[in-house]
């Protein structure tokens, strides 16, 4: 009687333990499939932030295209040549150093997407994850800053040019007499316009950092999905 106790004894705990393995490994596959879910998740959006990072590069490129062929010579000209009034309505571009400016946006689907998987997931803080946040964080702090800086700028002057009484036909009738008589009467005009200038290369040189170091991240997301 004893050795059937034993051996029934035996045997139930022998059944246990298989219960019990078997449970460990569906929840290690269990594991396994939602850690394997995250990571495919993560994969999507390093390739969401790759376009985004591809449409920002087109975005700026054409940008400081736009920027060298037009605004760029227009500023050196007002400020370094000595421009007749037939020179000033011969090219209107000149007119635009004193206001105008593209507010640019950096796009951010991508990234917002990765922070809230990394936000569910410490081990998904890691590697790539790491270099798109500090890339993120020290770009768009630094655009933004400059783009602020332009934008204050850009309202100063505006402020300013409004005191003018030519302003209104300037403004409404494309009048340019008015403004051409006040730039050479009033020397804080092409201060101001400097000034603008400076603020404006800062911007564009923070816009072509952007634009580095976006490249060297794109080369990063291809050589990390093509390892997996």
């Amino acid at each position: 009687m004893e050795n059937k106790t034993s051996k029934y004894f035996k045997y139930a705990i022998g059944e246990i333990v298989l219960v019990v393995i078997g449970i460990l490994i569906a929840l290690q596959i269990n594991n396994w499939n939602e850690s394997r879910k995250q990571v495919n998740t993560q994969n999507a959006i390093y390739l969401i932030v790759k376009e985004d990072l591809e449409t920002d590069i087109s975005e700026f490129e054409l940008f400081i295209q736009e920027y060298n062929k037009l605004q760029k010579p227009a500023f050196d000209a007002v400020l370094n040549k000595e421009l007749t009034k037939e020179d000033w309505k011969n090219n209107p571009n000149y007119m635009k150093v004193m206001y105008g400016y593209e507010d640019i946006g950096i796009s951010q689907r991508g990234i917002d997407q990765l922070k809230i998987i990394s936000d569910f997931s410490n081990n998904l803080g890691q590697g790539l994850t790491s270099d798109i946040n500090n890339f993120y964080n020290k770009h768009m702090l630094e655009v933004n800053i400059s783009t602020d800086e332009l934008g204050k700028q850009h309202e100063r002057n505006y402020i300013y040019f409004q005191s003018f009484g030519w302003y209104a036909s300037f403004l409404m009738q494309n009048k340019t007499d008015g403004f051409i008589d006040s730039f050479y009467k009033d020397p804080t005009i092409k201060s101001r316009i400097a000034t603008y200038y400076f603020i404006f290369r800062i911007y564009i040189k923070e816009l072509q950092n952007y634009i580095t170091n976006a490249n060297a991240l794109i080369v990063k997301i291809d050589y990390h999905l093509k390892e997996i």
